[in-house]
């Protein structure tokens, strides 16, 4: 007779074929007439059959525990296609345990009928637990709600997904939270609240040796970084490229996007003619002192020589900060004529947003359109928006055309406004090459100033003759887009050239 440490019967362990592997299963803390068992057919599918209380509290009772034996890191998936909602507290999902026993110490990623969750409790006898950093994410899309434990040394981090491929990131449970060996039990649960009935859940794919797929990465090179309408005497933005995540964090700078003017960070590439689209998941957009920073995607004109007016064509679409309830929508906003006063007639409010969350700017013949999804699977377009009707004609018909990530601070003295962009995907044809070189100038003061556009990639140069053996490179400064160089009068006679 096997008991746990409540004293109570533990039903002896019954081994199921099927799926990725052969499983155990059991009943921890039997209670009630509902017995749990489960049944499993050759596809990997499990249909769980369970009364008990509750998966939390000091102790599980009358859950269903079906398990593999295992030891050290481990990445494992399930797709819970559906839980009989007999209570929204009924829970199936992924756990693993340090031991058999009612009351182990635990790590766990649950589906309920409504929502999922990530579960921990420290130690053995204690009340299960879910703190600050660990969201309950509302919303289960059965029967195609995928869920995810991944075990890395002592740091337990769990995610949810509608595809199994494209996973966002639900919450984590360090060392300093359990203690947890590295030798367990992991496995599925299912626990009903309702120790005297049966109710079933149905759950499929399970799999304890799951190798995420890899997911295509962009080449930073292809981006380029600048601070359009930087005020003077402000916050600098810059940014950050990881490239074993794949992620950009942007700081943002400047006033704001609106009105006649710009003041923002930007990180652009430039686009081909036609369609192109650019996706992105933005995974945070932590709060900032002002409620008014943005960070979303823009498409936007320079000028010839390749600069960034403050008053330049643009569409853009954002969020605001995280979870300002009073700007909780996602918006976008697009100027149709050089120096337009860009209005509440300019703009528009799409979905709520959460993060993380998905956007994707598109241009489709002669609309450009902006879409939104919670996923990366799913998506609604909520912005369209007709360049053709525009009095200047389509966007990058007479002038370069760009499009990348922003953020603006709405506050030229705030430094906290970062955004973290991933899954940066650019789909489109081949950016045109480069056209002749141009070297703009202008006379400035007492300065003779030298642009060219950056995406030529070009260095400037000078000599005393325009058959020199020897010419000396002149360091140019990203301004808006195009590198810049100022030469004294006194000091500018000779010759210049772009090399490349």
């Amino acid at each position: 007779s096997v008991k746990n440490l409540s004293g109570l019967p533990m039903s002896a362990p019954v081994t199921l074929e099927g799926g990725y592997c052969s499983m155990d299963y059991t009943v921890l803390n039997p209670s009630g007439a509902a017995t749990a068992y489960a049944t499993v057919s050759t596809d990997g599918t499990y249909t769980l059959h369970a009364g008990g209380g509750d998966y939390w509290g000091n102790s599980e009772v009358g859950c269903l525990f079906l398990y593999e034996e295992v030891e050290g890191d481990f990445d494992v998936v399930l797709c819970v296609e559906d839980i009989e909602n007999n209570n929204v507290w009924s829970k199936a999902g992924l756990a693993f345990r340090a031991t058999l026993d009612a009351n182990s110490a635990h790590a766990s990623m649950l589906a309920t009928p409504v929502r999922v969750q990530m579960t921990y409790r420290p130690t053995a006898g204690e009340t299960s637990l879910e703190d600050s950093t660990i969201r309950n994410y509302g919303d289960v899309t059965f029967p195609s709600n995928w869920i995810r434990l991944k075990r890395v040394g002592n740091l337990f981090t769990a995610y949810r997904s509608l595809d199994g491929n494209y996973w966002t990131y639900v919450g984590e449970v360090t060392e300093a939270k359990a203690q947890l060996p590295a030798a367990g039990y992991l496995g599925i649960v299912y626990s009903t609240q309702d120790q005297d009935n049966y109710h079933t859940a149905i759950v499929s794919n399970y799999n304890s040796q799951y190798v995420a797929p890899a997911l295509p990465t962009p080449d930073p090179s292809d981006y380029t970084f600048t601070m359009v309408g930087y005020e003077d005497g402000g916050v600098e933005g810059f940014y950050d490229y990881d490239a074993e995540t794949g992620m950009f964090s942007v700081w943002g700078c400047g006033s704001d996007i609106w009105g006649t003017s710009d003041h923002f960070s930007f990180l652009y590439r430039p686009v081909p003619a036609g369609d192109f689209s650019l996706t992105v998941k933005l995974n945070d957009f932590p709060a900032t002192s002002n409620g008014w920073a943005k960070a979303g995607l823009m498409v936007r004109e320079s000028a010839a020589d390749g600069t960034f007016p403050i008053d330049s064509r643009y569409v853009v679409m954002h969020s605001q900060r995280a979870y300002n309830t009073s700007n909780g929508q996602f918006r976008s906003a697009w100027r149709p004529t050089i120096g337009l006063n860009v209005d509440d007639a300019h703009s528009m409010s799409g979905p709520n947003y959460s993060y993380p969350c998905w956007m994707r700017l598109s241009r489709e013949g002669t609309a450009t359109r902006g879409y939104i999804s919670y996923d990366g699977v799913n998506w609604e377009q909520y912005l369209e928006t007709y360049t053709g009707e525009w009095l200047d004609g389509d966007l990058g018909t007479e002038l370069p055309l760009y499009v990348g990530m922003f953020v603006t601070s709405h506050d030229m003295n705030s430094s906290d406004a970062c955004a973290y962009f991933s899954n940066v995907t650019f789909v489109g044809g081949d950016v045109p090459p480069v056209g002749d070189l141009e070297l703009f100038y202008s006379i400035e003061g007492e300065d003779l100033v030298l642009r060219w556009e950056a995406a030529t990639g070009a260095s400037l140069e000078v000599a005393p003759t325009a058959d020199s053996a020897s010419w000396t490179i002149i360091e140019g400064e990203l301004v808006g887009g195009a590198y810049q160089a100022r030469v004294p009068m006194a000091q500018a006679a000779g010759f210049y050239r772009l090399v490349k």
